[in-house]
């Protein structure tokens, strides 16, 4: 396994990850799980005394491919960019080893930072489109919530354009029987049919979901659709001006070879993120930090 800093707290430790790749065990006073070094990825988190919080398909492959499931790293740009030219999709963040430079922990979280930059992902598909000076810098925290921050710098002479999204996989019993709460009255794009409109009423998933939630850092609730004032789970942002909510349902999943075809029910995404016409123009040293807290059962 690659060494990236001197030492890991007791808390830390280096394991095997997906397809032989190095990952790194957390087990803290308050939660536990596991980061791929692969794309930074979240695939488990798991609070003391409750259970999983993240859906991860049982087909989920590293190696080149992007990992399907847990929390994909969406940088520096989100699906094919504002240009619709990028490639590969989402951006090679979520597809190259990143960097910890930092663990450490105290009596209520464990803390991992992990860096990428130009040079982490020459040779990699769409490294070539990774301005030069812009740096990532993401910090992922887990204690009684998951806390994601994600941060860009711009250390080159030019402008530099960037979009992001965590593109986070919850598990749920049947996503049919939840809603997201919190959107009411925002500007939705829809993505399947290229229309916007204004989001009445909670959202629900009886049928394909994928839209852009236009929403400055509110918070989001995801409830049982049985018992509204039954929380699963909030989402609380900073710096965030999107929030993406997607699931496939069952057309769609059918041409995905990673998902298998009976599997998304089990799950949905809320990404939190700054895409599109929020994409964030970062001026030569200058920095912009988007911070996600998934906070189970409030």
């Amino acid at each position: 396994m690659s060494d990236f800093i001197a030492e890991l707290p007791p808390s830390v430790t280096r394991i095997d990850g997906l397809d032989g790749g190095d990952a790194l065990r957390v087990d803290g006073t308050r939660s536990s799980g596991v980061v791929q070094l692969h794309g930074a990825h979240v695939t488990s988190f798991v609070p003391v005394g409750g259970e999983e919080m993240l859906w991860m398909s049982p087909l989920a492959k590293a190696g080149a491919s992007a990992i399907r499931g847990g929390v994909p790293v969406c940088f520096p740009w989100f699906g094919s960019g504002v240009s619709g030219e990028m490639k590969p999709s989402h951006g090679p963040a979520r597809v190259v080893p990143w960097r910890l430079v930092e663990a450490d922990d105290d009596a209520e979280t464990v803390r991992l930072h992990f860096e990428l930059s130009h040079a982490d992902v020459a040779g990699a598909p769409g490294g070539d489109r990774w301005p030069e000076g812009l740096v990532a810098h993401y910090v992922v925290t887990f204690g009684e919530a998951l806390a994601l921050e994600l941060g860009a710098v711009n250390e080159g002479s030019v402008d530099v354009t960037v979009e992001a999204a965590l593109h986070t996989y919850l598990r749920v019993a049947d996503v049919r029987q939840v809603a997201v709460e919190g959107a009411e009255g925002s500007s939705v794009l829809d993505q399947l049919t290229g229309r916007t409109h204004t989001q009445d009423g909670a959202v629900v998933f009886d049928g394909e979901v994928d839209s852009i939630v236009h929403l400055e850092d509110a918070p989001l609730r995801l409830v049982s659709r049985d018992d509204a004032a039954r929380s699963l789970l909030t989402l609380t942002r900073e710096g965030s001006g999107d929030v993406v909510v997607w699931n496939p349902h069952i057309e769609k999943v059918s041409a995905m070879g990673d998902v298998p075809d009976d599997a998304w029910p089990g799950f949905v995404c809320l990404e939190t993120a700054n895409v599109r016409d929020n994409a964030v123009t970062l001026a030569p040293g200058t920095s912009r930090t988007m911070r996600a807290t998934y906070v189970p059962g409030e």
